[in-house]
């Protein structure tokens, strides 16, 4: 699992900010640059990206239960979003 790591932190020239395991150790948000990923760590495939932020995310959180991730951008915004069972993000309302 190490080498996938390596491979995440070499793809993006602005580094990773912060990333945060999902409760059942299935999956890892990653934060990087002003974009957010969703990792399957055991495969070593992203599973989505968000990049509609304007301002570098600085702090990446699952919910408890694994529901949601959200994120903290520099801009002070918090982004909500509601995780499926395919680990699909969709807006929260």
């Amino acid at each position: 699992m190490l080498g996938k790591l390596r491979t995440i932190c070499l793809y993006d020239t602005f580094g990773i900010n912060d990333l945060c395991w999902s409760p059942d150790g299935n999956s890892i948000a990653v934060a990087h640059g002003s974009a957010v990923d969703i990792w399957n760590p055991g495969g070593g495939s992203r599973i989505w990206t968000y990049e509609g932020l304007t301002d570098p995310v600085q702090a990446i959180t699952w919910s408890p239960d694994g529901t949601r991730v959200a994120s903290a951008s520099k801009d002070e915004t918090v982004h909500i979003w509601q995780v499926g069972e395919d680990r699909t993000p969709i807006p929260a309302s």
